[in-house]
C-alpha cells in the first residue's frame, strides 16, 4: 500500500497517510511503498527517498523464539538420553 509523506528541507516528516489521500500542491512529498517488517524513519532529502528501517522484534516474538529454542534443546537432550539407554 502506498504511503504519502509530507516533509521539510531537513527530512522531518510532518504528515504521513496511507489509503485514501489527496496529493498536496506546493509541498514536498513522496509516495512510497513500505515493505512488510519495515517502518519509515525519515526522508533522505538529497535522494528524495524514504529512509526505511527494520521493525524491532517485539517481546512476544522474542519469547516465542526462546520457547522454540528450548523445545528443540529438550528434544535433542531426550534423543541423546534415549540413545544412551541399553535394553539388555
Amino acid at each position: 500500500m502506498k504511503t504519502l509523506l509530507i516533509y521539510d528541507n531537513n527530512g522531518r516528516i510532518y504528515y504521513q497517510a496511507s489509503g485514501d489521500y489527496t496529493l498536496p500542491q506546493g509541498l514536498q512529498y513522496l509516495e512510497v511503498e513500505v515493505p512488510e517488517g519495515k517502518y519509515i524513519a525519515g526522508v533522505d532529502v538529497q535522494n528524495k527517498s524514504a529512509i526505511l528501517e527494520d521493525l524491532p522484534v517485539s517481546q512476544d516474538q522474542k519469547n516465542a523464539d526462546d520457547i522454540t529454542n528450548l523445545q528443540l534443546a529438550v528434544a535433542e537432550l531426550a534423543e541423546q538420553l534415549a540413545g544412551g539407554v541399553s535394553n539388555g
